[in-house]
């Protein structure tokens, strides 16, 4: 069934030279929440979005972990793995080091884990953002997301790339300058959005190619938006 529905929409440019109709490579996908790959077990459930680029990708994985189940991951070599709960606090161990996050919070992660819900009765919720980046340096991280109309670092790295989140009220313009030729992910994790004259809704994704700057705007109260960058080699 799943090679009937594809799992995004391409925005394509069609060039006509001397009657010649050139494809040029998309300049922009569009990942439909309702098109998210899913993984469960009796303890999880996980939906998510593998956006590929021209040179980069990211998965952000949605995760749903049942009262005192413990998930264990990996991390792919040269990879950066980024916690973001959602709902509900979690204990991660990574290296013989203990971590508890809260909504509110984010970890780097470059190598194998385990999160467990400490909860006897409730599930936990929370993002799992996977890619290729240079960064090394594991920390957890607090931002306040009641500071509104901005973008902050989710997770601080290295000039070459960004991973930032803003919470935007409805009817809020939001601006993303880059100083170098980027491709850029977004993601949307509350709320709706026009991202580059596009309308995302929750946990939709848009990949950009190319891009010297980004143009949103928030259409429904509390919206939050996640944005990765990566330059181009």
């Amino acid at each position: 069934m799943d090679d009937l529905f594809p799992d995004l929409l391409n925005d394509n440019v069609i060039l006509k030279t001397n009657s010649m109709k050139l494809q040029e490579k998309a300049a922009a996908q569009i990942y439909l929440a309702g098109f998210r790959k899913e993984e469960a077990t009796s303890s999880f459930r996980s939906l998510y979005s593998e956006m590929k680029g021209e040179q980069h990708a990211v998965v952000i994985k949605e995760t749903c972990l049942a009262a005192h189940a413990t998930l264990s991951s990996p991390v792919a070599s040269g990879h950066l793995r980024v916690i973001f709960p959602l709902a509900g606090s979690l204990q991660l161990t990574q290296a013989n080091e203990f971590y508890s996050l809260v909504p509110g919070g984010s970890a780097a992660l470059t190598q194998s884990y385990e999160i467990r819900n400490p909860y006897p009765k409730n599930e936990i919720h929370f993002l799992e953002i996977d890619f290729a980046c240079d960064f090394q340096k594991p920390e957890p991280h607090l931002f306040d997301l009641n500071s509104r109309n901005a973008l902050q670092p989710l997770i601080p790295l290295d000039d070459s790339a960004k991973l930032l989140i803003g919470k935007f009220d409805g009817r809020i313009d939001g601006f993303l300058s880059l100083s170098k030729e980027a491709e850029v992910f977004v993601f949307i994790i509350g709320g709706v959005f026009e991202v580059a004259n596009r309308l995302l809704q929750e946990r939709e994704g848009l990949w950009l190619n190319r891009a010297n700057e980004l143009e949103f705007e928030g259409l429904a109260k509390e919206g939050i938006i996640l944005i990765l960058t990566q330059p181009i080699k």
